[in-house]
Order: structure tokens, then sequence, then C-alpha cells
């Protein structure tokens, strides 16, 4: 037991450091995602250290919250409940879930629990004693308006500690609705970088007035003179929880449901278009990921969080330079920063920004170029499909494109490498089951080359559209065998009845075809049979050909077809009673189509051939019964033929034809 003790203090020591840290709002979330990254590489470092490298503290502030380390240690009565008693655990164990760290995981479980079990405790003691004081102290409670008068009236503070803002659920008193409250830090309203920024998120979040992308309702100062924006409130939850649910929820129950990944795809779809309304706008998100989006249970999908968001409109992008200072839109609808909110551009902007920041795990590679060497050029809207790319990866097989291979001991700078390489395992080796038009629109929206990518995200959306209708997509098109399968599938009853005839042309074609090249005794035995078959085929398959609209010229051409192979045989053996017999019958059918179609001279044609035939097969060895009924069936064909013609009469006397006239009619 002491020794799984001595174990985890280093992994308490550096939680309780970032969490002290984050409550005092020297970091943010993005920051603790970087540094435990690159922890996750190499755990023999402190994340005192990490974040002093990656340029997140100074070596003062590292000092303050050792000390801070310490007294916090002094003050519980172990390290273990030292982590409990952070204000931002909860947070801190949604936001790493996803660096899949054994570790880290099974610490951070074990305490959540311990602190929510405590929680409860403390809650039930204050409900004993409180009574009915808690609506007092929502009366009392000083809301952003100024005063207890104001517009919005607090009532519950959201689990979002860290970044520049304090999120709380507050009543609009003008509108009687709730909405929720952004208010920066205290501990940052004096940094003037930071002021702009939040500002910045304000500004843009308010004018981008699109249905996925919350609206702003109001902005101003509270009483204090902090800065604050009052937004739509959501009853949703992130992305990263349903893909979470598909994924592991969807195996429990016995496999993954197609219908819930259609739902995750319509949502994704949406914030695609909602990044290119953005794009429209002059405005880039730059830290798009499952955490930033929000769906809800009637299928409402909202992009969030714009504080990293990066203005193109207001820079000139070969120079980087700043083109515009006016407040509000220009004519083109583009967004303009205020002159509040401009020192939140980047510092080649005119700001005070000086990087342009993201997510490590789903960073773009010139992303990260460009926070270490300041190329803001290289930010365009392919970055925002890159890390569309990234998360629809993560969609598709739950997990960011990028974390460390700790099985290979990978360096943070190997891991800095892969992403400035776009190297990332390719979905299908995560996950085989997933479709290999999915992956492939992963791998071009992820592609390192930004001109090879999607030229938008309204171009992404379009795919997952087409995939979603069952059509080829651009970046997956279809091959000769998938592009059957998909006609086939959507034709079937189509399919079948033409299948039917063309197979069996196409077989009969290809078998004589096949034939020609064998011995000239046994082309005699197959053609004999083929042609038997095929004619006996027409025969059972009258219903196929009387259905089609093209039936009669279809039947015509195969018998036509038939009597040139009889011919053929005929030619070798002219002797064969069964060959003549079927040469005959054949005859009289196609003499029977042409006297439909009122070509008398040639049904006339091929009755002379069918009655020369049966010359010569009363001279052989034929069953007398057979004899009679072909004779009946010829003459039937010539008085019919003859009538069309006007000239019955003459047939019947000509031909002493006068005995069969009642078989006939």
């Amino acid at each position: 037991m002491a020794s799984f003790e001595s174990d985890q203090r280093p992994l308490e020591r550096n939680l309780i450091f970032v969490g002290l840290a984050l409550e005092r709002g020297w970091i943010d979330l993005h920051q603790i995602t970087h540094a435990f990254t690159v922890w996750i590489c190499d755990k023999t470092q402190s994340l005192a250290n990490i974040l002093v490298n990656i340029g997140s503290i100074t070596e003062p502030q590292k000092r303050e919250l050792d000390q801070g380390v310490e007294q916090k240690l002094f003050e519980e009565s172990s390290s273990a409940q030292a982590v409990n008693s952070l204000e931002s655990l909860e947070h801190l164990t949604s936001h790493l879930d996803f660096l899949r760290d054994d570790d880290l995981d099974q610490f951070l479980s074990k305490a959540v629990g311990e602190r929510r079990l405590h929680l409860s405790g403390l809650a039930h003691a204050r409900k004993e004693g409180a009574g009915q004081s808690n609506s007092s102290k929502e009366e009392c409670f000083d809301s952003p308006g100024g005063d207890s008068q104001g517009r919005f009236q607090w009532k519950e503070t959201l689990s979002e500690p860290g970044g520049m803002g304090d999120l709380s659920i507050t009543l609009d008193k003008e509108l009687n609705r709730l909405v929720v409250v952004k208010k920066i830090k205290p501990s940052r309203a004096a940094d003037p970088l930071l002021r702009g920024l939040f500002q910045l998120e304000g500004e843009v979040t308010g004018h981008l007035e699109h249905p996925n992308i919350p609206p702003v309702y109001s902005m101003n100062k509270d009483s204090k003179g902090h800065d604050f924006f009052a937004m739509r409130y959501f009853k949703g939850r992130k992305l990263t929880e349903a893909i979470r649910e598909y994924h592991v929820v969807s195996w429990s129950k016995g496999g993954k449901s197609r219908e819930k990944l259609v739902e995750l795809l319509q949502s994704f779809q949406t914030a695609c278009l909602a990044v290119e309304f953005a794009h429209q706008r002059g405005v880039l998100h730059c830290d798009l990921k499952p955490d930033n989006i929000m769906v809800g249970p009637y299928g409402e999908t909202l992009v969030i969080d714009w504080g990293l968001v990066f203005v193109t409109s207001a820079i000139n992008q070969s120079t980087g330079d700043v083109v515009r200072d006016h407040d509000g839109d220009d004519d083109s609808g583009h967004y303009s920063p205020s002159k509040s909110a401009l020192t939140g551009l980047h510092q080649r902007q005119g700001g005070l920004r000086h990087s342009v920041g993201g997510t490590l795990p789903y960073m773009a590679p010139e992303q990260l170029q460009a926070s270490r060497t300041k190329e803001i050029e290289k930010i365009t809207c392919a970055t925002d499909v890159f890390l569309l790319g990234a998360t629809l990866y993560h969609l598709l097989t739950n997990r960011p494109p990028y974390l460390p291979r700790t099985k290979n001991r990978e360096t943070a700078s190997d891991l800095y490498d892969r992403i400035g390489r776009a190297d990332s395992p390719s979905p299908r080796s995560i996950d085989p089951g997933i479709d290999q038009a999915l992956e492939s629109i992963v791998k071009k929206a992820m592609h390192l080359d930004p001109s090879k990518r999607y030229a938008s995200p309204r171009q992404l959306a379009n795919d997952i559209r087409l995939w979603l209708s069952d059509e080829p997509t651009i970046a997956h098109p279809d091959g000769v065998r998938r592009a059957i399968g998909r006609w086939l599938k959507r034709n079937l009853k189509t399919a079948i009845s033409t299948a039917t005839l063309a197979i069996f042309s196409l077989l009969v074609g290809s078998y004589f075809v096949y034939q020609e090249n064998l011995k000239a005794k046994e082309n005699l035995r197959a053609w004999y049979e083929m042609a038997r078959g095929r004619s006996e085929l027409i025969l059972q398959n009258e219903a196929i050909f009387s259905k089609s609209s093209h039936g009669s010229q279809l039947k015509k051409r195969y018998l036509q077809d038939v009597i040139d192979k009889y011919n053929k045989l005929l030619k070798y053996d002219d002797n064969n009673s069964d060959l003549l017999l079927d040469y005959l019958s054949i005859s009289l059918m196609l003499s029977h189509i042409l006297r439909t179609e009122h070509n008398l001279s040639q049904s006339m044609r091929h009755w002379h051939e069918a009655n020369r035939t049966f010359s010569v097969l009363k001279t052989k060895q034929i069953t007398p019964s057979v004899l009679e009924k072909t004779e009946v069936i010829l003459k039937r064909e010539l008085m019919l033929t003859e009538w069309k013609n006007g000239r019955l009469s003459v047939a019947l006397k000509g031909q002493g034809f006068q005995g069969v006239t009642a078989c006939v009619f």
C-alpha cells in the first residue's frame, strides 16, 4: 500500500499544481491538455516544468504555485484528499479523459468518486441547517446588471473552471428566460491581452448570427467593471459524450447502431455548415473538436467556444497587417473587431496575442508551425477543414488523431514531428469496421497539403451528405464493383427483370462464340442443344416478352438468331428429324410475329420455309399424329396470312384445305 501511495504522489502533485493554476486563472484548458500530452510521453517530468517550458507560466508563478501545493498538502490529511478538494477536479477529469492514459484515468476516476461522496455529505448537512436561506441569497446576489435590480439574476454556477471566464446560469428578467452569462475572471480582467481576447470572443459569437452558433443577447460590464456577455442557455451535451455513448454503450448492447452513427454524422454535417458561415464572415474557429460541439435531444447542434478565434478579415493575407480598425461589419458582411477587441488579435495584426493556439491532439500541421514561428498567413480556411477532419476522426474511432505512443516511448519532440507530418493512425487500423468511404473523407480533410484538402467546410459537409444518401463521394469515387452494387441496391426490381433477359442473351451469345472454337463434331452437338434450349426458353418466358414494351422485337431477334444456328446445323445434318421439327416450329413462330406486324411478305417467306421442311419430314419416320398436328398448324398459319391479304377463299380452294376450315375457325 505504501508503495502504491509513493508511486502516485508525483501524479497527485501534478494534479494539485495544475488545479491551483487553473483556479487562479493563470492557465487554461488548452495549455493543460498540451502539458499532459507532453507528460504522457515522459512521466518523469513534472507538470510545473512542462508548463514553464511551453511558455504557459513564468518561473515566479511556478514558485508561487509550488508553495500553494505544499500548503494544500499541509492543510489536508493526505495528498489524495488534497486532490479531492480541488474545485476543478471533475472538469479536469472530463477534459483529460480523451488522452486515454491508464494511470491518469484510474487515479482521476477514483478521486472523482471520493469527491462526489464527500460533497453529497456536505450538501445534506447544509440542507438540514440552511432552511430557506437559499432564496434570500439568490435575491442578494450582485448580478452582472449592476445590482439586485439588474437584468440578470444569478441562479447557478456551472462547473466550468479555467479559461478566461466564469460561466453561470442566470435569469434574464426582461424576457423571463434562463441564459448563460460568461464573465471574465477577476484575476484576468487586468490583463489587456486577456481582456481583448474575451471582448473578441463575445463580439465574434454575437456577430455570427447562425442557428447553429449560440446567439449573444447582451454584452456589458458589471458593477465592478468586469466584462460579461449573456448567451443562449442550451440543454444539451458535448459531442464527445455522444461519441463515447455510440462506441461504448452501443457495443455493450450487441453492436454499433447505424442509426446512431447517422445521427452523429448529421450533427457533424450541421457543424461544418456553421463553420462555413463563419468563414464567409472572415472568421476562423481554430479550436474545432468534439468538446466544442454541443448536441441536443431534438437534433440541435451548436458550435461553441470561439475563444481562439482568428479574424482573417482583419488582416492582409500576404503581410498579416491590419487592414480595418472600425467597429462592426463592412459592406461584405465580414466581421471587423472594435477598438476594445483589437488587442485580442495576433501581434502581427496589431494586437497582443503571440500564439495561434489550439488543442494539440487535434492540431493542424500549419497551426503548430504558426504557433512556433508566428507565420499566421499559413492559417486559412483549410486549417478549420483539418480540424473538422480530426473531429470526424474522433467520431469514427472514439479517440483524437494524435495521442502519445507510449508503447514506443515517443518523446514530446517525436509527437510534434508527427503532428507536423499529419501522421496519425488510419481510422480503419483502429476499427476495421469503419466504412472505406468515411476513412477517405477523413484522410482528404486531414491531408498534409492544405491545397489537397476539401476546398471548404461546405464541401466536406456535402461529402458526408453524399455518404448518408448512399452516393459516391469526392474522396472515394466508386469503382466498377461498388457502382454496380449501388445500382442493384436501388433498382432491384428493374435489375431482376433486366438481368433475366440480359444474362440470357449474354450466356447464349458467349456460349456460341465459345463453341466456334471447338471441333466441328463437337459444334454440331453443342449448337443443337443450345438452339433447342433457347427455343424452349423463349416459349417458357413468353410472359416476360409480352410485358416488355419491346418484347415483340426482342423475341423476333432471338428467333432469327436461332434460325441462323439451325441453318448451320442443317448444313451438317439435314436428316435429323428432331432438328427439322425444331426448325419448322421456329420458322412458324417467326412467321406468326411478322404477320401480326403486317409484314406479310416476310411472313409468307418463313411460312414457305416451314412448309418445305414439312415436305422433307414426310419422307422420314415420323409419328403420324405429329405430322397431322404439324400440317394443321401449317394450314392455319397460311389461311390467317392469306386472310390478312384478302385472299382466304383462293387459299382454301387452291390448296385443298376446305376440310380444315372448321378446325381453324
